[in-house]
Order: structure tokens, then sequence, then C-alpha cells
């Protein structure tokens, strides 16, 4: 008995000490003090466990994760925060899990938890958190390609926005998701259209809500403004899309946002920079988001902004450098797991292996279609031109003799898992074979 009141002090004692220290860190900015909030975090929680103080440890836990999206760091908590959610069954604790689990990559089992925790909360008429919920769920559906699920799932969300009796602000966020699954089907004028209508209805709302909200005005700004912005670059508006991007520029240098997030909406510029021929901008840059991405661990960003130097490589003729850079793209776009930042790179490299001459760019191609026919985007016409351009090109030899070999090619260059990817796809065709095979034969009859 003597000495379980003497753990218990321990443990209330050293809990106290680090989430002291949690809290002092937190309050600087240097990267010394961002790194110790991350340690206090993690030493904290198991004294904060120990004690059934589930709600505080879970906090410090996602506060970790937060700050360090490593797979280190996410293996380290993924078994603390799955222990918190079996001991309380709380919902909060559930979605944290689930987040984390979506940064190990563990889709399938996010989803299923989202999935689980919105029907429970709508039961329980606990509507934010089914609120909650669904916005995380619309995420993995963006990001496994399941575009036309997004965009009714943004329906239903809506639908929990009323019944929380949440604002204005949490409609036009609404919005703006929606807006985002409309872009990934191609419907830009839609977008564009939508954005000056919404842009006027932000300038009439007050900053202070009468009701409750679940987003920030701020947040709801950029996001409406990042949703047009993306729309203008992919419709060729490109003096629109550095407008409107230079707007959410301007809100975020503002609100004091971290160099991460400024670097990434300044990535926005580059393609219209490109597309307007000021190539020196453009490369400029592209190495200043390198360097920010780089030093920040983002394995999404540096798919992206290795993708664009290779863009930018081919625009000057420096195809030995594009083909490079895009090889590395790819193997952070499979690091990272979004379809869509897939396709992106395996078309890229079709495009720039094609006009090196190797005939290795029609598997290349071959990937990319099957990514899109599955996902079911407008790119897939896309996808196909160049097959037909490469089938003569190369001709019909160069081509594998089925899916398997196809996955086989593939997987000989470094990072890349096209055959794990080809399960967690939509299935609109299920035979891998039979999908090629009709691929093939519709470019065929496309010369």
């Amino acid at each position: 008995m003597v000495e379980a009141k003497f753990r218990d002090a321990v443990d209330a004692q050293m809990a106290s000490f680090w989430m002291a220290v949690f809290d002092e860190a937190q309050n600087g900015g240097a990267e010394e003090q961002g790194q110790m909030v991350v340690t206090a975090a993690l030493r904290s929680a198991p004294y904060l466990m120990r004690q059934k103080r589930w709600s505080e440890a879970s906090t410090m836990l996602e506060n970790a994760i937060y700050r360090d999206e490593s797979p280190e760091m996410v293996a380290l908590v993924l078994p603390l925060l799955r222990h918190i959610a079996k001991a309380t069954g709380e919902p909060d604790h559930h979605g944290i899990l689930a987040r984390a689990l979506m940064l190990a990559g563990q889709i399938q089992e996010a989803e299923d938890i989202f999935r689980s925790l919105i029907d429970r909360c709508a039961d329980q008429g606990k509507f934010r958190w089914a609120l909650a919920a669904a916005g995380e769920l619309f995420e993995i559906l963006k990001q496994t390609g399941r575009f036309e699920e997004a965009l009714e799932l943004v329906e239903e969300i809506k639908d929990y926005t009323r019944k929380a009796g949440l604002g204005a602000w949490t409609q036009l966020g609404n919005e703006a998701r929606r807006m985002q699954a409309l872009i990934l089907l191609g419907r830009y004028e839609e977008v564009l259209n939508a954005v000056e209508e919404l842009r006027a209805k932000m300038r009439s709302l007050a900053e202070e809500s009468e009701q409750k909200e679940s987003i920030r005005p701020w947040n709801v700004r950029e996001a409406i403004l990042n949703a047009g912005g993306m729309a203008a670059r992919r419709s060729g508006n490109h003096e629109q899309a550095l407008e409107l991007n230079a707007e959410a520029v301007a809100l975020k240098e503002a609100r004091g946002a971290t160099n991460l997030d400024l670097a990434s909406t300044r990535f926005n510029d580059y393609s219209s920079l490109l597309r307007l021929k000021h190539y020196d901008e453009a490369g400029r840059l592209l190495l200043y988001c390198k360097e920010v991405f780089e030093k920040e661990k983002s394995i999404e960003m540096l798919s992206m902004v290795f993708s664009a130097l290779a863009d930018l490589m081919d625009t000057l003729g420096r195809i030995e450098q594009a083909m490079s850079f895009e090889e590395t793209a790819l193997r952070y776009s499979y690091l990272f797991g979004n379809p869509e930042g897939i396709f992106i790179s395996h078309n890229n490299r079709a495009n720039y292996l094609g006009k090196a001459g190797s005939e290795s760019a029609l598997d290349q191609r071959l990937a990319a279609a099957t990514i899109c026919y599955q996902m079911g985007t407008e790119m897939f016409a896309l996808s196909l031109n160049g097959l037909a351009r490469d089938l003569d090109r190369f001709g019909p030899e160069a081509l594998p003799e089925s899916f398997d070999q196809l996955c086989q090619r593939l997987e000989q260059e470094e990072g890349v898992r096209f055959r794990e990817l080809w399960q967690r796809l939509p299935r609109r065709a299920e035979d891998g074979d039979a999908l090629l095979k009709e691929i093939i034969e519709t470019a065929r009859g496309m010369k």
C-alpha cells in the first residue's frame, strides 16, 4: 500500500513537471523549443496514463505527432493511443487514434473508425462529433481517389452542421469542402463562379458569429481562396490564380502562419509563373520551398516540389535533370500515399522517359491510366492520348504481357509499390489484366 501511494505520488509529480515543461516550451517558437514540446509531451504521457488521466495523455500524444509526423514518431505513439481509446471508448480518443493511423498509412483502419464514429455519434445526437468524424472521412475519400463519394458526403456534413446549430462560417467551410471535391472532378468553372459569390458573402459576415462555430473565419477564407486559386490554375487562368494566391498569402502572414504553411501556399504560384514564362522567379520560389519542406520533413510537399522542379527543368530543355527530379517525386508520392500525386508522377515520368527515347515510358503511362480509370477522374482521357502516342513511338512489343508483369516492371524502381496501391484504389474494375487489355485497345483505336 505504501509503495503504491509512493508510486502514485511520483507519477503525479513527474506528470506535473513534464506538463510544465511542455507549457513553457509551447510558448516559444524556436526549433529547439519545438523539439522540447515533443519531448515533454512524450515524457508526460506514461505518468498520466498510469493515473488514468486519459484525456490529458491523449492530448499530449496528439501534440507530439502534430509537431513530428515522422514514421518513427507515429510508430512510437500509436500503441499508447490504442491503449487510451480501448480504455475509455470516448469518441475524441478514437478520433485522435484514427488521425495517427492515417499518418501511419493505415488508411482502411482509420476509415473504419471514422465511419463507426459518425454512426455512433449521429445516433446519440452528438452531431458536432459526427461532423468532425465526417470531415476526417472526407479527407480520406479525397486521398484515396473517391471524389464522387466525397462530394456526396458534403451533403451529409451540411446536415450535421445544421443539426448541431452551427453558424455561417462553418456553413461556408462546408462550401469550401464542396469546391475541393468539384476541383478533383474537373468542374473548374463551377468552382470559380462559386468563389466570387462566396468572397462577397464573406465580406458581409462579422468576424464574431452569434452562433457557435466549429471553424475559424480565417480558416474558411483561406480554404475558399485556395480552392479558387487551384481551379484557376487548372483551367489556365494564371493571372487570376496569382491574384487569389497573393490574397491567401497575405492572410496567412497577418495571422502569423508557420513557415511550412506559408511555403506551401507560396508554392502554389510556381505553375502560373512557369506558364507565364517567369522562369527565374519560378526557380527561386521552388528552391526556397524545397529548403523549407526538407527542414519541416513534409513528405507530401516534398513530392510536389520535386515534381515542380522536374517541370521547370523540362520546360528549360534539361530532360536528364527532369527525369531525376521526377524519380525522386515519385518515391515521395508513394511514401505519402496520395493516388492523385502518384498518378501525376507516373504521367510525368512517362513524358520525360518518352522524350529521352525510353520504351519504359509505356509502363509509366499504363500505371497512370490505370490509376485514373479506377478513380474515375477527367484525366483518364489525357492518359489515353499519351498512351496512344507512346504506342506509335515504341510499338506493341514494348507492352507488358500481363498486369502482374506491369507491377513487376514498375516496382523495380525504388519506392514504387504499385500492386499495393492497386489494392486500395476504388474498384471500378476488379481484374487488372482485363482493365489493362481494355486500356490498350482503347488507346490503339485513337491512332
